[in-house]
């Protein structure tokens, strides 16, 4: 993977066009888990989000009008969540090629 960097605000400078894969996993945090989306672009790079950010739930509402086909909440959250404390990287969407 590229270089890529966690963004502060939801959207901000993002080419939602040029995404090609969204992934979703989770951290670590020794006493507590945190789930988190990785956005990886064209180029390689990409942009990181976690459910601690204040616009995490605009982000989740917004990415299946963003990404045609990407999955809505209900129907990804729980195999990232679960098992407590394992990784649970799951591809959540792929641009179709074309």
């Amino acid at each position: 993977m590229g270089v890529g960097r966690w963004e502060i605000a939801f959207g901000k400078g993002v080419d939602w066009g040029r995404v090609v894969v969204v992934s979703g996993y989770k951290r670590d945090l020794i006493t507590i888990d945190q789930i988190c989306l990785e956005v990886e672009f064209e180029d390689g790079t990409w942009v990181g989000y976690h459910e601690d950010m204040p616009e995490w739930g605009e982000l989740l509402e917004r990415l299946p009008g963003l990404l045609p086909g990407f999955p809505v909440q209900g129907e990804w959250y729980g195999d990232v969540m679960l098992p407590p404390f394992e990784t649970c990287e799951t591809l959540l969407w792929r641009r179709p090629e074309v």
